[in-house]
């Protein structure tokens, strides 16, 4: 929202930071220089140490200038005699690297699946279970493939009755589209995407790496109490343009076409969350496995490998069947033979600039999936965390401390709330089936871009619900009602580092629901403090005010509670 929690957690982290060095030292700050330090450690805490994501741009950019006002940090105008000193100007934290628009709980993660769970007469198969997380103690095995490279049962699972009868094509071909995905993998399907698998594993650590180099480079120094600049002279800071043009060449490169690691990891991990809420009416245009595979490959190599035993030509997007040739394959894993080939095209199509570097443009052009998948995620806004925040998340091992107040929301698809702005009669009035079906008719015939708008709205509830009750993304809520602030739970937790702390305010439901057993298990294994409150006083007027709700402060999980 506006960085309430983060400005909080700003001043009240500055506060604890002088009086406990103080403490350590002994030593006091003269009364009158003290608010001067203290802003300077904020300007600090905020340009370096927060972090933020909000699913409307609008509230990240309202986020930013909240920031702004509170750190800014201006050094003295004179000298303890009242003498001018030379004018610097103010400094400002910068949030290029530290704030993001988009949905924190829909989103690509660095977990894997073990290839023995993914081939015939596996028993979990891989979408039945949670995906192993990688960490820098336990890294990705040479076996293991990358979770977001594995379809899911629960992609494109549209079930509303009158959904299917406006679109009963659509329907049937999405329900074989989708038995014939997730089938099980052959082993050379498997040895491809162990390749595709490890290609990942080097563009995140190019990504890690870059990440850090830059954001070190848009630092400005600053020291806090009781530091003191030893410099004769303090290095000239880069101004927020600078710091801007950094970022465009690597995170968000300037032309917004050239392919870095995190442009390529992104549309990749992009591709299969849009997967989950394919549009209904374009369900023509949903790829095979192997043509999903052979486009990824295409987003990650730079070349197009086939991995079926003959080409379609209905699946790639170039006007004539390539000749083939056989690169060299992994001839094992864990115990299974790789017998038929992979099969990489000699007359490739050409996806790259003069200057040998691939280019999403490129790409957009030989496989026209690239513009879907680009308008759901710019639509739908996937979060992939240790990715816009790999050197906190993949090198340091996660965040120290996490905190909010996540939305008590229950998704469920809700068609009044769409009908409504059209028709407030949908809202006000309960239909019975038969007359809400009639007046649906009716609406859809009246009023343009209603029925599209409609389908949209089922699109976004019906893949938010598939996707959050998916076993692989939320395997601690499986069997329970989604509810967004219970989804936040195990996000914040995965997002610590092993010392991390989270801090959350949110309803009693947890502690409740008959089908929590397993997300209480966790609960109590994190729980340090539980503050419980009834909303009597209304401090939340949308909520009822028997309504109990608490602030719960979690830490690392113990064997015992």
């Amino acid at each position: 929202g506006s960085a309430a929690f983060l400005n909080e957690a700003v001043n009240q982290l500055a506060d604890a930071y002088l009086e406990r060095k103080q403490a350590e030292l002994g030593k006091r700050i003269p009364h009158d220089e003290y608010p001067q330090e203290l802003q300077k450690v904020r300007m600090v805490l905020a340009d370096r140490n927060v972090f933020g994501v909000d699913l409307n741009p609008v509230a990240v950019e309202l986020a930013e200038v909240s920031l702004w006002l509170n750190a800014i940090y201006g050094e003295p105008t004179e000298d303890k005699d009242g003498n001018p000193l030379p004018l610097k100007p103010a400094r400002v934290p910068w949030f290029g690297y530290q704030l993001f628009a988009g949905n924190s709980l829909i989103g690509a993660r660095r977990q894997v699946y073990r290839p023995t769970s993914l081939v015939k007469g596996a028993k979990p198969v891989w979408y039945e279970e949670p995906p192993r997380k990688v960490t820098v103690a336990e890294a990705r095995k040479s076996s293991e493939i990358w979770h977001f490279l594995l379809p899911d049962s629960g992609m494109a699972d549209y079930t509303d009755k009158d959904a299917k009868k406006l679109y009963p094509e659509d329907f049937e071909r999405i329900k074989k589209w989708r038995k014939a995905f997730i089938a099980p993998l052959a082993q050379h399907e498997v040895a491809r995407l162990q390749q595709l698998s490890a290609k990942v594993e080097e563009l995140w650590a190019e990504d890690t790496q870059a990440l850090a180099r830059d954001r070190a480079r848009t630092e400005d120094p600053l020291d806090v109490w009781p530091h003191k600049s030893d410099r004769l002279e303090e290095p000239s800071q880069l101004s927020r343009a600078q710091k801007e043009a950094i970022r465009r060449q690597n995170l968000l490169n300037e032309d917004g076409d050239l392919a870095t690691p995190f442009r390529r990891l992104k549309l990749v991990m992009d591709y299969w969350c849009a997967l989950w809420f394919w549009p209904i009416t374009a369900s023509s245009s949903l790829p095979s496995r192997e043509a999903w595979w052979m486009e990824v490959g295409a987003i990650l190599e730079g070349n197009v490998v086939d991995i079926a035993p003959q080409i379609s030509l209905d699946l790639m997007p170039i006007s004539e069947a390539p000749q083939l040739l056989v690169p060299e394959v992994q001839s094992s894993f864990e115990g299974f033979e790789i017998q038929p080939p992979l099969q990489q095209a000699a007359d490739q199509p050409n996806l790259h600039d003069k200057f040998g570097q691939l280019r999403i443009k490129k790409l957009r052009e030989h496989f026209p999936r690239v513009l879907i998948v680009e308008a759901i995620a710019a639509n739908r806004r996937f979060m992939h965390w240790e990715l816009c925040f790999a050197d906190v998340l993949v090198q340091r091992g996660g965040f120290d401390l996490v905190l909010g107040n996540p939305p008590w929301l229950k998704v469920e698809w809700n068609e009044a709330g769409v009908l409504g702005e059209f028709n407030p009669l949908f809202a006000l009035r309960k239909f019975s089936a038969t007359e809400l079906t009639r007046e649906r008719e009716l609406a859809f015939a009246s009023h343009t871009g209603l029925q599209v708008a409609w389908t949209a709205e089922l699109e976004e509830a019906e893949g938010m619900q598939n996707s959050l009750n998916a076993v692989q993304n939320y395997p601690l809520l499986a069997g329970m009602k989604a509810n967004l602030y219970k989804c936040f739970m195990p996000l914040a937790w995965r997002l610590n580092s092993k010392q991390g702390v989270t801090g959350l305010l949110h309803p009693e439901g947890p502690y409740d629901d008959p089908k929590g057993g397993a997300l209480r298990e966790v609960v109590y294994g994190r729980l340090r403090r539980h503050f419980q409150f009834v909303n009597e006083l209304l401090l939340f007027a949308e909520v009822d005010n028997h309504t109990r709700y608490s602030i719960n402060i979690y830490g690392g999980l113990r064997e015992s509670p």
